[in-house]
């Protein structure tokens, strides 16, 4: 059997229904499949991801709705200006530190060389 198509793009606007009941409005981040994630997609129920911004008192700047498919979907509001999908598929590189010496010996190394200097008296 072939794919189905996604109906909805990368960056479209949606309203979603959620599994409980509330209704969000966010972005569609990531086009997948049905049981993709568990290694048998069902390559005839596409399924999205829709981010949502969150309020600034929050943790967390967005909220991922995941496995939403179109019967989730209750209307289509164009598309983002600003695409959200490039930003949080952008992946930082940490800054790399100079002169941070990295331990080689294990913890159980470190718990019998302490244990020597104890036998030794070098506390």
């Amino acid at each position: 059997m072939k794919k189905k198509k996604h109906t909805y793009k990368l960056g479209d606007v949606l309203k979603i229904k959620f599994f409980d009941g509330s209704i969000h409005t966010g972005e569609v981040t990531k086009l997948e499949y049905m049981g993709e994630r568990v290694g048998s997609p069902n390559y005839q129920l596409p399924t999205y991801t829709v981010s949502s911004k969150n309020h600034k008192g929050n943790k967390r700047p967005y909220t991922h709705y995941t496995g939403m498919t179109d019967e989730r979907v209750l209307e289509a509001n164009g598309s983002a200006k600003e695409p959200l999908y490039k930003k949080l598929s952008t992946t930082k590189k940490a800054p790399v530190r100079r002169g941070f010496k990295v331990s080689t010996k294990s913890e159980l190394d470190l718990a019998i060389e302490k244990q020597k200097d104890f036998l030794r008296g070098n506390v």
